[in-house]
């Protein structure tokens, strides 16, 4: 979880906006594990008219993938946590870039109070085909003891 605060006081007549960079990798230890996937959240606070959103760029294995995430308010008070996720071809590692991190409100604060993140990590294709057979194998075996 990115924690922290993106807030726009209403000082300017121009929304305001920040990116966020980072990398996720399998740890050395985890050779035969993979990412396949990514869930982004964010907890949006709009108390006044206005809005704020971003979005996310997935880097992996030469392909990207986006994630868009946004909440509005067109009056009373809006405190929302909007969400969204991407399957991909699974990768050892990938870059996000978390860009266009952006709010407005007409007077007032608005905020993005923290954004969320996990992925999906799974077994590469060849640790479950060695599983597999393994798991055969053991069968046949049992199965020539009976």
């Amino acid at each position: 979880m990115l924690t922290g605060s993106f807030d726009d006081y209403g000082t300017s007549p121009l929304a305001s906006a920040a990116t966020i960079s980072f990398s996720v990798s399998v740890l050395d230890s985890l050779p035969t594990l993979s990412i396949s996937g990514a869930h982004l959240a964010a907890d949006f606070s709009v108390p006044q008219p206005g809005y704020a959103d971003l979005s996310a760029a997935i880097l992996h294995g030469g392909s990207l993938e986006s994630i868009q995430l946004f909440s509005t308010n067109l009056g009373g008070v809006v405190t929302t946590v909007d969400e969204g996720q991407t399957s991909f071809t699974p990768s050892s590692e990938l870059s996000v870039v978390v860009d266009d991190v952006d709010a407005f409100v007409s007077l007032g604060t608005v905020g993005i109070s923290a954004i969320y993140q996990s992925f999906t990590v799974v077994p590469e294709p060849s640790t479950s085909l060695l599983i597999g057979l393994g798991l055969v194998g053991l069968g046949v075996a049992g199965n020539r003891r009976d």
